[in-house]
């Protein structure tokens, strides 16, 4: 396998809606939990790309913010600071509502996982072809993200059910997050946290995010803080390791924005405190 450079051409367009809503829900409030939870905005610009991103994940070796868009079905990679365009990559025909997206950088070559939110298709996976593995997610899958012992994390969108298994689709775990309001979730992002893994999961409506520490053997919920902004639809969040920040696919209006976003904790982030995962919840 040759290493990808986050390469990639070709432009496309299908169609625009926005069903992602669910239930409504008022505007969340912090919640109480194990940490004291502070949201910084750092850097914020506006976005076009297809017409409806969603989905996003952060290559940190190239410095690059990778975000998927279901109107054209296409995986764009964005200059982080200002979202200019620097390649794209298109879907495969199995997944017409793109949402999740994962990089993955290992010696043998670099990966791509995405999912389609809209109805439970494969997971496929990128490696100069398509390739797939059955979605163990059963409902509507969202926001996903990959820890450091290639565990794939995925939020279901209705249900609050977080889902926890290996890159073919085995090894499955998942626990009902009931601190969650009743609307759809969307957005689950993974990052070190105290020694161990740290979770984030936002909702399409939620107005906070919610927090997570997981220990390798249980799932502690660390609290809630609210969003960097105010916004009318909030889809998926990533974390950066190099820069130790978030990024967050939002949209006001008819308008889509990426915020970059800095998250405190009673105990800092820290990027190498990655711990090894190795049970099950």
């Amino acid at each position: 396998m040759k290493a990808m450079c986050l390469l990639l051409l070709c432009f496309g367009f299908l169609y625009a809606a926005d069903p992602d809503a669910g239930p409504s829900v008022a505007p969340g409030v912090s919640s109480p939990g194990r940490a004291d939870i502070t949201i910084t905005e750092v850097n914020t610009y506006t976005v076009t790309l297809g017409g409806n991103p969603r989905g996003c994940d952060f290559a940190d070796t190239f410095d690059a913010l990778i975000v998927t868009d279901y109107t054209s079905d296409l995986i764009y990679v964005l200059n982080p600071d200002n979202g200019g365009i620097v390649s794209t990559l298109p879907c495969p025909a199995g997944v017409p509502d793109v949402l999740g997206v994962i990089f993955q950088q290992t010696t043998g070559g670099n990966f791509i996982y995405i999912n389609n939110w809209n109805a439970v298709t494969d997971i496929y996976v990128y490696d100069e072809t398509w390739s797939s593995f059955p979605n163990p997610v059963g409902g509507e899958p969202r926001g996903m993200d990959l820890d450091e012992d290639s565990m794939i994390w995925c939020i279901d969108a209705a249900s609050r059910v977080l889902y926890r298994f290996n890159t073919s689709g085995g090894s499955v775990s998942s626990v009902s997050l009931t601190q969650l309001p009743t609307s759809y979730a969307c957005a689950c992002a993974v990052f070190p946290y105290n020694g161990n893994t740290g979770i984030l999961v936002g909702g399409y409506t939620y107005g906070n995010f919610y927090f997570y520490e997981y220990t390798g053997s249980s799932l502690i919920y660390l609290g809630s803080a609210p969003e960097p902004a105010a916004v009318s639809s909030s889809y998926d969040v990533c974390y950066s390791a190099d820069r130790d920040t978030f990024f967050w696919v939002s949209k006001t209006g008819s308008a889509y924005a990426i915020t970059e976003f800095e998250v405190d904790f009673d105990v800092a982030l820290s990027r190498d405190t990655w711990a090894g995962i190795k049970a099950s919840f």
